[in-house]
């Protein structure tokens, strides 16, 4: 899978699981930063990622740098991998 596809679905999890919206996304906005998702949303969003990408996120990396756009994200799930 490619960063886009890995971001396509990132997304799409985001606006059906947590915002509840439909609203369009890019992968360079802010999340957490702009109050679209809090920090519950992060916990259940690592989960996501644990399941989907087969990694383990630590608490310790549940932090804002890492969750702050889908870019962000998809950094952090390359590391892991």
């Amino acid at each position: 899978m490619n960063d886009l596809e890995w971001g396509s679905k990132i997304i799409k999890f985001i606006q059906t699981e947590m915002i509840k919206k439909n609203i369009p996304l890019e992968a360079n906005e802010p999340l957490f930063s702009s109050g679209l998702i809090d920090s519950f949303d992060v916990v259940q969003l690592a989960v996501f990622l644990e399941e989907d990408h087969q990694i383990d996120i630590d608490e310790t990396e549940m932090v804002f740098e890492n969750f702050d756009t889908v870019e962000k994200i998809i950094e952090m799930i390359k590391r892991k991998k």
